[in-house]
């Protein structure tokens, strides 16, 4: 190991001291986030509800209205990075300039300490990634209804001069009464805002980034369009349209065309099937140009049926997704808990009639 290795390793290492002293500092000033925790003078934290690798979101009460809300923090570990507050603050910006009924609405952005809390819409429903999984797939015309409100919403971020580069079946909830709400803009790219990622690298999930992306290109409106394709493909048929690990669907993206979605769901239509391809067309030039041309093509689908809960595991689907087991009659029943075995069974009366053999002595 030559000299320049070893100082580099070396800074690493005091980089990394520095981060963990800092973070351990920031603890001990600042309390952890828990229920019952005040943010602000009248948001109290109740349960929280979400997770990820960047931040906790809580459903909250305001003290003095009752009204129930979603308070997102940045976790505790990664308050000391200067970038990801610049992230933080630009997605509250981003929803902050839109009002649309189909994206989640900002109520505030708090500043308590050193920390970032923004207050938002509290959705009482499921994330369509979470319901498509339980279902195995969604029906066509269930994931068309979702998916023409989620580009109302999209089209009216465009509208506003907002990419949102992270779409995925993830970020786009459904309510209980038949809403879809897009969320989650941490990777939104607003008109005239500041750059936050380095030329030549990418943001957004590997899964469902545009191919043009991947070699080095800028996010447009048609990036935006290919990663709800790549959804859409995946609700209808429960399986990504490029699968493998990230150097394969990397490639995949970039130099193999789509299989026709009808492989792995015949109830898609042929025209719904062409839709789906156009939208993941190598060439952004041969997509659609705009949400709303997307939107267009899909027709005027009926309103989503409300959520109801399997009476098995509780998982929320749109009305009708479900089946019922021929035997007890349970209606609703999730894929996940169901089999077609001499009809539909649930899983219980499934094993009520065909008990595990006895162990042999």
């Amino acid at each position: 190991m030559n000299d320049d290795s070893l100082k580099e390793q070396s800074r690493r290492a005091v980089d990394a001291l520095v981060k963990e002293v800092a973070r351990q500092q920031r603890e001990k000033n600042e309390p952890q986030l828990e229920p019952g925790h005040r943010v602000g003078q009248y948001y109290v934290l109740q349960k929280q509800i979400g997770k990820g690798g960047m931040g906790q979101v809580f459903q909250a009460t305001h003290v003095l209205t009752g009204q129930t809300v979603a308070v997102k923090a940045l976790s505790p570990d990664l308050e000391g990075d200067a970038g990801l507050r610049k992230r933080f603050v630009q997605e509250a910006r981003a929803m902050a300039a839109l009002d649309h009924p189909n994206l989640v609405t900002l109520h505030n952005l708090l500043h308590e300490g050193n920390r970032l809390f923004m207050v938002m819409q509290f959705i009482d429903g499921r994330d369509v990634d979470a319901m498509f999984r339980r279902c195995q797939g969604l029906s066509p015309q269930a994931t068309v209804a979702i998916f023409a409100q989620a580009l109302d919403g999209l089209a009216h971020a465009h509208s506003k001069g907002i990419l949102h580069r992270d779409l995925k079946p993830a970020n786009v909830l459904v309510t209980r009464d038949g809403q879809v709400k897009l969320i989650d803009f941490g990777l939104a790219l607003i008109s005239g805002g500041a750059r936050l990622t380095l030329k030549g690298t990418h943001v957004g999930t590997t899964y469902y980034v545009a191919p043009e992306i991947l070699l080095g290109g800028e996010a447009t409106a048609q990036t935006d369009i290919y990663s709800l394709g790549v959804s859409i493909f995946e609700v209808l048929t429960n399986r990504l349209p490029f699968q493998g690990d990230t150097f394969a669907v990397h490639k995949a993206h970039i130099e193999q065309p789509p299989p026709d979605p009808r492989q792995f769901n015949p109830q898609i239509s042929a025209p719904l099937a062409a839709i789906i391809l156009k939208s993941l067309a190598k060439d952004p030039r041969q997509r659609f140009q705009t949400a709303e041309d997307f939107r267009r093509v899909l027709g005027n689908p009926p309103p989503i049926k409300p959520l109801v809960d399997c009476p098995l595991c509780g998982s929320p689907h749109p009305e009708t997704e479900g089946e019922t087991c021929v035997i007890c009659g349970k209606t609703e029943v999730c894929q996940y808990h169901y089999t077609r075995d001499n009809g539909i069974l649930c899983r219980p009366c499934k094993r009520h009639i065909q008990p595990p053999p006895l162990p042999t002595p």
